[in-house]
């Protein structure tokens, strides 16, 4: 018969073994934590610098001028993703600067603008930038720049991908009983908290050709209220558009007629830049627009706690466009979509926090044909028309 004694010591034997063995893991072996969240470092636009060095980085690692300010300046932090970013555009002419010099004539005063933001973020990495500036740092006022057709998905999903293959994995929260529950992965993490157990998924993965993070991705799905979304026969009426083409050679469609575009983003999950513009709407277009109201409101509570003002705006491009009123594939069926941003802005955001910038101009306020950010004229005109507001 097994005595007590003879349990215990093989129990503490074998917590020894483990523990021992996650040790060499971690330190020998050195398997490497999941990382979440990127700044400039891994920024998905960064080879469109033309000097990609780290020095273009400030001390929390984005792209943008150190952060260094006198006692007598105003100091304004932009939270934002690549428009903020501005990876194409030299760091003289990127939006910090542009603003800065705008504010400081017309304020009369010095004035210092430092850039929290990284190609991809929505409002989960920028509330987790702000949160980690605040600390060492003070502000006058932030300006979230919202990019309505990015963030709503963006900040659902554990993942940075529009499609069914999971991309890097990011800060994220949830909504429960209409609070922010989070953030889940705020920093690099072993899968199931431990070296050993993220072998052991590395291992399963490889097995069934799953990625550990696409095994996170489909496992954040099932937390979310993803419902089936009902096609539209009515989209088979309209001509079909290739994405690609619309961009690089978008004289060949009229910009009189309506489209329905081919998309192989992860529609049925409003895993989309078209979330959550599809209609008919439902219980995950909701929850897409709480959790990023949720998100923006919580950036204004944690300026105020320091002293700052808070505003969000949005650029609207006033130059032609072609008109999509449909998105998805002869497979996977057409679905109905609506992007008025103002309509959906206006009701997650306080109409005196909320601010709309229109850039006037053609082609020339893009980066390029292929490239809808803006160019350094597109952000000269956005900036100015911001000054202007907050100035106002």
């Amino acid at each position: 018969m097994v005595s007590k004694k003879d349990i215990a010591a093989v129990v503490v034997t074998t917590i020894v073994a483990l523990a021992g063995f996650e040790l060499f893991l971690e330190h020998v072996a050195r398997i490497k934590p999941v990382p979440s969240g990127w700044g400039w470092a891994a920024s998905p636009r960064r080879l469109l610098s033309k000097s990609t060095g780290d020095a273009e980085a400030n001390q929390l690692g984005y792209r943008g001028q150190p952060i260094q300010y006198g006692k007598d300046d105003y100091v304004v932090v932009l939270v934002g993703d690549s428009q903020v970013e501005a990876a194409s555009e030299p760091l003289d002419k990127m939006p910090e600067r542009l603003l800065e010099a705008e504010l400081a004539s017309r304020m009369g005063r010095p004035v210092k603008v430092f850039s929290l933001a990284a190609s991809g973020w929505g409002q989960d990495q920028q509330l987790q930038a702000l949160d980690r500036y605040l600390k060492d740092w003070r502000a006058d006022m932030v300006l979230a720049w919202a990019t309505p057709g990015n963030d709503f998905w963006e900040n659902t999903f554990a993942d940075r991908s529009a499609t069914v293959v999971a991309g890097p994995i990011k800060p994220t929260f949830l909504v429960k009983d209409d609070r922010l529950d989070g953030p889940y992965y705020a920093a690099s993490f072993y899968y199931g908290g431990y070296a050993i157990t993220q072998l052991m998924a590395e291992v399963y993965g490889k097995a069934k050709n799953k990625p550990v993070a696409q095994m996170i991705s489909d496992a954040w799905k099932t937390r979310l209220p993803i419902r089936p979304r009902s096609t539209s026969p009515s989209c088979a009426q309209y001509p079909k558009a290739d994405q690609q083409a619309l961009l690089t050679s978008g004289d060949r469609y009229s910009l009189s007629d309506k489209y329905r575009m081919e998309s192989l983003e992860d529609l049925a999950a409003s895993k989309t830049h078209y979330a959550p513009y599809m209609l008919p709407q439902t219980e995950m277009d909701d929850y897409q627009r709480r959790l990023t109201g949720l998100l923006l409101a919580q950036i204004k509570d944690v300026s105020g706690q320091h002293g700052a003002k808070m505003k969000v705006f949005y650029i609207t491009k006033k130059l032609p466009s072609h008109t999509i009123v449909c998105v998805g594939t002869d497979q996977g069926g057409w679905f109905t979509v609506d992007r008025n941003f103002d309509a959906v802005m206006s009701k997650i955001v306080p109409k005196e926090d909320l601010i709309n910038i229109p850039v006037e101009g053609g082609k020339e306020v893009n980066v390029s044909d292929a490239d809808r950010h803006l160019s350094t004229i597109g952000n000269q005109r956005a900036m100015t028309g911001l000054a202007a507001e907050l100035t106002r």
